[in-house]
Parts: C-alpha cells; sequence; structure tokens
C-alpha cells in the first residue's frame, strides 16, 4: 500500500488519540501532514492532538487551517471546545451556533453551548437550552446522556431529578468521573436547601 498521502500516520494517529496518547497522535498527523499539506484530516488531528496535551493555541490554528480546506461544521464544534478551555465563551457558543445552524437537534452541541452560556453568566439562556434538553431527553440509555440529563436537570434547579439520573448514569459506568463529580455537587445543594 501506498503512504505518500500520508493516510497511513493519519489512521494510526487516530489510533494513538483514542487511547489517550496524544503525543504520538500529534507527532503522526504533523507526518501526515507533512507529506500531504493539503490534508485537511491531518490537520484536524494535529488540532485534537494539541487540544488532549493542552495546547490550545496551535489546536485552534490547526482546526482553522482544516476549516479553510472543508468548512465542516464538526471543526466548529471542535472550535468551540477550545475556546470554552480558553475561557472565551462568546466565542464558544458562536461556533456551536454555527454547528446548530445545519444540525439543530445535535444534543451534545447544544449541551455544549448551554455550559459555555453558564460560563458567559448568562443563566436565562443556558437554562432554556438545558429546559429543552430535559424535555428532549425523555428516554437516555447510556452513562453520558444520563449524565447530560442531570447535568441540565440541576442548571434548571431539580435537584432530586437530577440526582436520580446522575444514579442511573452510574449506573453504567460507576467510574464515570464527571458523574461523580456532579453528583457531589447535587448532594451539597439538596443538602444547603434542606438547612435553608
Amino acid at each position: 500500500q501506498n503512504y505518500r498521502d500520508g493516510s497511513y500516520n493519519e489512521q494510526h494517529g487516530h489510533n494513538f488519540e483514542a487511547n489517550l496518547n496524544y503525543g504520538y497522535a500529534k507527532n503522526l498527523a504533523i507526518a501526515s501532514a507533512l507529506l500531504c499539506p493539503v490534508n485537511s484530516k491531518a490537520f484536524s488531528g494535529i488540532g485534537a492532538a494539541c487540544y488532549g496535551l493542552g495546547d490550545l493555541t496551535h489546536a485552534l490554528k490547526c482546526y482553522n487551517i482544516s476549516f479553510l480546506f472543508t468548512g465542516s461544521v464538526n471543526i466548529n464544534f471542535n472550535k468551540g471546545l477550545v475556546y470554552y478551555k480558553m475561557k472565551n465563551y462568546e466565542a464558544a457558543v458562536k461556533e456551536y451556533d454555527a454547528y446548530l445552524k445545519i444540525y439543530p437537534n445535535e444534543l451534545d452541541v447544544s449541551f455544549q453551548k448551554g455550559i459555555a452560556l453558564v460560563g458567559n453568566e448568562n443563566k436565562l439562556d443556558a437554562n432554556k437550552i438545558f429546559t429543552h434538553i430535559c424535555e428532549g431527553l425523555k428516554d437516555p440509555n447510556d452513562a453520558r446522556e444520563y449524565y447530560i440529563l442531570g447535568y441540565s436537570l440541576e442548571c434548571i434547579e431539580r435537584y432530586n431529578d437530577a440526582l436520580e439520573a446522575i444514579n442511573r448514569s452510574l449506573q453504567y459506568d460507576n467510574k464515570y468521573i464527571y458523574a461523580l463529580k456532579l453528583k457531589e455537587h447535587i448532594l451539597e445543594s439538596l443538602t444547603s436547601q434542606d438547612v435553608g
């Protein structure tokens, strides 16, 4: 097989990325980009690896290059994650909006937008999104979906329902760190509610 287009490096980079070995993933994606400078997937791969390594500035640069080649809304989503980590919540919301303009029913992107709105202290719009998620997510079927539901319910101060959703999330995956942290937070909110 001819790997001069960088496809071998690109594929193996994705494998390393999936196993959270971002350093190797980044090196292979860079090699892929050098072999074929117009390979948008390679730049996206470098961006993802840089994001995993915490190198947000380079992640954003690589996603911007990839976006120039593809115009893919998936890059908007990735850029939204980067901007959120940079605490540029307004820019994150704009990227999520660009994605949602094409795929308005994408749960995870709506969820990320809600979180960015909370970061931007826009609780009113965030609560609209979280309420919409709660209405739309009637039948969660994995740990992540129950976590999203629990987080959304917690944000609109439905703590008992949120706790129930998080407990269901932990039934699917009892080591799901985000669900464990959120459960702790919900229990604190319930305790302070009882005291007040």
